[in-house]
């Protein structure tokens, strides 16, 4: 599916970390599933912050109420589908170990707010590299994080 966010404010990415672990999230009906990050559109009358806890919590099960969270960067982006310019946003969550437990126990498996299929894990930061099956725009993203680690 292809996101317009000419009529959006902008895209989330929330990096939720645990030590030496970071969630992500695939969507094993397109083709090559490929984990990412969680994120997504932003609605036009929410906040960058407000736009990453909810899509934080509906891509993975997990709220992250009462979780500070940390702007990492702010930036331009185009579309690579259809050209439109929006804003992207990073953000990193430290989540406390007995959130992380059940993503690093099994792939949790959701109903998407659209109804798509979504699944969530926790992966170790230094298998990222490594790993033939990740969301290659995102990885751009996590050194950024790597880089900025300060949570």
């Amino acid at each position: 599916m292809t996101h317009d966010h000419s009529r959006s404010g902008g895209h989330v990415l929330i990096a939720g970390i645990c030590e030496d672990d970071i969630v992500l999230v695939r969507e094993p009906y397109r083709p090559g599933p490929k984990w990412k990050l969680p994120g997504g559109t932003r609605d036009i009358d929410e906040t960058p912050e407000e736009a990453a806890r909810r899509e934080f919590e509906e891509e993975t099960g997990v709220s992250l109420e009462g979780i500070p969270l940390h702007l990492l960067m702010e930036r331009p982006k185009t579309n690579r589908h259809t050209g439109v310019e929006f804003q992207q946003y990073l953000f990193a969550a430290a989540l406390p170990p007995p959130l992380m437990q059940p993503l690093k126990e099994a792939i949790v498996q959701r109903s998407g707010d659209n109804g798509e299929d979504l699944e969530a894990t926790a992966f170790n930061l230094s298998t990222i590299d490594s790993m033939h099956d990740f969301f290659e725009p995102h990885l751009d993203v996590i050194s950024v994080f790597a880089t900025k680690q300060a949570l």
